[in-house]
């Protein structure tokens, strides 16, 4: 796995070697390989990026997963080698103070972040509306209607704004 890639002189051949193609995808997988005593040390290292590098010629796109930017440097560390940063939110789980937290620490070590992945979204109570500049629409159409019942999307309050702001829809900044 990288942690071996990175802890020893592999070369290109080696390297590549290593990595798994996932035949229903077509995607290319490297697996992290065992946890090393000091994982930051390798993960900041020059050796590091290096293999970046070497993935560079090779793919089109490389995605690195990295453990929770609250808990571990790992990520911020790698965020200095990548392009972009998406952060990866579980729904209710996270405070937005940590979640703005984050993203102070990777504005400070330069990276950028690109956008925001919210999964495990429960569809349920005010979670079943999404949000657009001028109305609200309800996401359960299994019985033919929209938000208000009568089959016509509901058009907010009248006055061409949406009635309530969405939580999602504010800064995090």
């Amino acid at each position: 796995g990288l942690s071996t890639i990175v802890s020893t002189d592999a070369g290109a051949d080696k390297v590549h070697e290593m990595i798994a193609r996932d035949e229903e995808s077509g995607l290319h997988i490297l697996i992290s390989g065992p946890m090393p005593p000091n994982p930051a040390d390798h993960l900041g290292s020059e050796k590091m990026r290096a293999v970046i590098k070497m993935f560079e010629e090779t793919y089109t796109h490389i995605i690195i997963d990295s453990p929770p930017l609250a808990s571990f440097t790992d990520g911020i560390l790698l965020s200095t080698m990548a392009e972009s940063v998406v952060f990866v939110v579980q729904s209710g789980r996270g405070s937005r103070q940590a979640l703005r937290r984050a993203t102070r620490l990777l504005n400070d070590v330069g990276s950028r972040v690109t956008g925001v992945v919210l999964n495990n979204v429960k569809l349920e109570g005010h979670d079943r509306y999404y949000y657009y500049p001028h109305y609200y629409q309800n996401l359960d159409k299994s019985n033919g209607n929209d938000a208000n019942g009568n089959g016509h999307a509901a058009s907010g309050n009248g006055n061409g704004h949406a009635a309530e702001q969405s939580r999602f829809d504010r800064s995090i900044t």
